[in-house]
């Protein structure tokens, strides 16, 4: 009892203290607060894509499962029988669920529009295996799918926005590309769906897809149809190492059951925490989370360097008290509690400030959009983690920055306490030496933030001149989709031509065309090539290799240079061979020393062979670091697809006709609902293309301007207390014949020098520290030279023009003012 009564004695004293130096309080509290919102802020990121566990029944058990083939050791989608084989065949997960989205047409019964939706087609026992619930009517039972019942659930957060979270919806129905469901219910707002980065508006069985996209119950039986997402659920007791080999065996045995469609099976297995956002690219989220919670941890430590120095500074100024306190009988170790009580409570109201910053940027975080064609969540938000990390950081902080003040002034004698008092709280020789070693730390450290951020903006601007292999400029994009006509190929071949010729002939527009997939736009799709001859590095004379689906001129409208043949035109019919073009990458890789418009291949097992036409430049088609690799494309007309983009080249500023080409979409058919209008530019600076650069960026400059203002405020208040405790000393030295400018010039000296020294420390450290983060950057070295010049000379002037107001200040100082000061 008598520890809590002192305790709060010691809080109390703390307060009063505070109280009566406001300032002092209000600029500690607010570097404190700085450094804990970024880093609350910044691992709120990070457990949102490691730690968080998805909000379902089993979480800590849950693994994503996915496929692999040769050729392709990128992780990839499911396809159905796959999925059954793993769900059938292994006794190491306890249950095993699938889903792949889908974008439809939503009519609500008594609606308006049509709205572009985006659906999860889900297997029967999704709702049960996850324990996911409805918080309005119910989810969809395991028998009700089985029996192919059109039912869907609502997410909570559309079912709010489109029907204003109406109780009567559930039996009412939802046509989904003109085909009836039934609304059974509304899913727990809780539960956000499993697709990681994309909103959810609903789910349905994928027992329907029939009804929605005719055609696709196809993939149900074919094992090269890879489309879905897989998540297992371990078997009590299995560890992830133990499933990844019991699959391998599997994959093994379907790769010999099915030699014409398994292609090299191989099934990767990663933790549901360690597979985000997507399998693919999973590998590198910790080492981004990495790089930017140490860039957020060294904020904090000039911010940490920074509240030590003020508060060395405000012990000497209260060494008066200080001695009182201890003539009264306070001992060391009483002191010095107090003391680190006053440094606590300030970081607690730092603590305050932290959230109140982090919860305002992971808000604005959350709320991003992209220019993309499907709906992008991030879902970032504070939990227990978060704030038991951040109560963390802020507890450490107030005893690492209270601690050496408390210390030193805390200990010594009654009389060297009174001696101190006497001279005015003149700082001892060793205290300024600590002094000026926290500056030249900070200072060091802050050169390293800034040039991190310098790094990441030269690489903003390096992706923005990366050659694409295509011309981005005076492109514009739109995007429909064709499923709710529900029309047949020869309908769809002249509806593509009915829009080609329609779009050629606005106002404004120099060439056009349609492709299924846009670069750099997250919709990556592939197939298996089969060859009739061995080539360099195919096994099997097979291998998967990613393409798109493209109309007559998307070359030219691209400004893609065709190397050897030609484009697709309108005479590459169904009714004539079956051609294709294939990537500079394919050329080199597979006939370097022979003529490939020779070559002829199939891209289904029994399909025709197909000639290659024509060879085209290499471009990026999924990330600005992509390596070279074999691409081909199809000519649309041949091979009808229902989503498609209109490409439009223009001669001005390509969103002048914007309007234009929604009204040719409208007049062709009033059901085509024209969406994801953007510019090609903007596709890439919004969207996939350039979403970790940009944000990298964004980060590191904002963390490099805090820790500049840490380094400019602590080496400015140094150098300031430095004069007012020399005040005297400076009006003796001007009394006695010294001029302005020499006092000046001896201030300054002290403030270059410490600058200098942290400089040369912080290039050292940068230079060995930066290197780590070369797979993050685009088109610049991590030991740029020019970024780390740049850095140290904007830290070293704005740290001289700190240094310079003290300096003209003591220069100004009157002797007889000054002596009377003392």
């Amino acid at each position: 009892a008598m520890i809590f009564q002192e305790l709060l004695q010691d809080i109390k004293w703390a307060l009063r203290s505070l109280k009566r130096a406001p300032a002092f309080a209000f600029v500690v509290v607010l570097a404190l607060g700085l450094g804990i919102g970024s880093n609350a802020a910044i691992f709120s990121i990070v457990n949102t894509y490691l730690f968080r566990p998805m909000a379902v029944k089993n979480a800590d058990r849950l693994v994503v499962i996915a496929q692999t083939s040769q050729g392709s050791g990128v992780p990839g989608s499911v396809s159905y029988p796959n999925y059954l084989d793993v769900r059938t065949q292994t006794s190491v997960l306890s249950d095993v669920v699938l889903f792949q989205g889908a974008v439809v047409s939503a009519r609500a019964e008594g609606q308006g529009d049509p709205e572009r939706t985006f659906i999860s087609l889900v297997s029967y026992n999704y709702f049960s295996t996850l324990g996911v619930k409805a918080s309005l009517g119910s989810v969809i039972s395991s028998a009700a799918a089985l029996r192919k019942e059109p039912l869907i659930v609502l997410d909570a957060r559309f079912w709010k926005r489109r029907f204003q979270s109406d109780a009567a919806i559930v039996g009412k129905t939802i046509r989904l590309n003109g085909a009836p469901f039934t609304v059974a219910g509304v899913a727990d707002p809780k539960f956000t769906g499993t697709e990681e980065l994309i909103v959810t508006d609903g789910y349905v069985p994928i027992s329907t897809v029939g009804l929605i996209n005719p055609g696709d119950e196809l993939q149900f039986e074919n094992r090269s149809w890879s489309s879905s997402r897989v998540l297992g659920v371990l078997a009590p007791g299995v560890k992830v190492g133990q499933a990844r080999t019991a699959l391998a065996v599997l994959a093994t045995r379907i790769d010999k059951q099915y030699p014409a469609e398994a292609i090299g099976l191989g099934f990767a297995v990663e933790k549901e925490t360690s597979a985000r956002p997507d399998i693919s690219v999973a590998h590198v989220m910790p080492w981004i989370s990495a790089v930017f919670m140490a860039l957020t941890m060294l904020v904090m430590i000039v911010a940490c360097v920074n509240v030590t120095n003020l508060m060395l500074a405000r012990g000497s100024a209260r060494q008066g008290e200080l001695v009182v306190r201890r003539a009264l009988g306070a001992t060391d170790l009483r002191m010095v509690r107090q003391l680190l009580t006053e440094s606590v409570v300030l970081s607690l109201l730092g603590l305050v400030a932290g959230v109140l910053l982090a919860t305002w940027i992971t808000r604005w975080i959350s709320n991003i959009k992209l220019a993309i064609d499907f709906p992008v969540q991030f879902n970032i938000g504070m939990d227990w983690r978060v704030f038991a990390f951040t109560a963390f950081v802020a507890i450490a902080a107030g005893l690492l920055t209270g601690l050496v003040p408390a210390l030193r002034s805390g200990r010594g004698s009654l009389s060297e306490m009174l001696r101190e008092g006497t001279r005015g709280g003149t700082a001892s020789v060793s205290r300024r030496r600590l002094q000026s070693v926290l500056v030249v730390a900070q200072v060091a450290v802050s050169l390293v933030l800034l040039i991190s951020a310098g790094l990441f903006v030269r690489s903003v601007r390096g992706a923005a001149h990366t050659d694409l292999g295509f011309k981005p400029s005076h492109l514009l994009l739109m995007s429909t989709e064709l499923s709710p006509l529900h029309i047949d190929a020869a309908h769809k071949r002249l509806l593509y031509n009915q829009v080609l010729d329609g779009a050629i002939a606005l106002p404004g527009v120099t060439s056009a065309a349609l492709s299924r997939d846009v670069p750099m736009g997250g919709n990556n799709n592939s197939l298996t090539a089969y060859f009739d001859a061995d080539l360099p590095t195919v096994n099997d004379r097979r291998l998967e290799i990613y393409d798109n689906t493209v109309s007559p001129q998307y070359f030219e409208t691209m400004g893609l240079k065709v190397l050897k043949g030609r484009e697709f035109t309108r005479d590459d019919r169904d009714s004539t061979a079956q051609v294709l073009i294939i990537n500079a990458e394919m050329a080199r890789r597979f006939w370097p020393n022979k003529d490939p418009l020779l070559q002829r291949f199939r891209v289904r097992k029994e399909g025709p062979l197909m000639q290659v036409v024509g060879v085209v430049t290499d471009t990026k088609y999924m990330f600005l670091n992509d390596a070279p690799r074999p691409y081909i494309y199809l000519p649309m007309l041949q091979r009808p697809v229902d989503f498609f983009t209109l490409h439009l080249r223009t001669s001005g500023e390509p969103t002048v006709v914007a309007a234009s080409a929604r009204k040719l979409f409208q007049n062709l058919n009033p059901d085509l609902a024209v969406y994801g209008v953007r510019s090609m530019e903007t596709h890439l600076s919004n969207g996939l293309a350039f979403l970790f650069v940009r944000f990298g960026a964004l980060v590191a400059t904002t963390l490099g301007i805090l820790g500049l203002i840490q380094a400019v405020v602590g080496l400015y208040g140094v150098i300031s207390y430095g004069v007012s405790q020399r005040t005297r000393e400076i009006g003796i030295r001007i009394a006695l014949g010294a001029s302005g400018g020499a006092v000046m010039r001896g201030v300054l000296r002290q403030g270059a020098t410490l600058t200098a020294i942290g400089v040369v420390i912080g290039l050292v450290i940068a230079g060995a520290s930066t290197r780590f983060m070369q797979s993050l950057l685009v088109g610049v070295s991590a030991t740029d030279w020019m970024t780390f010049a740049a850095a140290a000379a904007l830290l070293a002037t704005v740290a001289v023009v700190s240094a310079w107001i003290p300096a003209r200040r003591a220069a100004r100082l009157q002797p007889i003012i000054a002596l009377r000061s003392e």
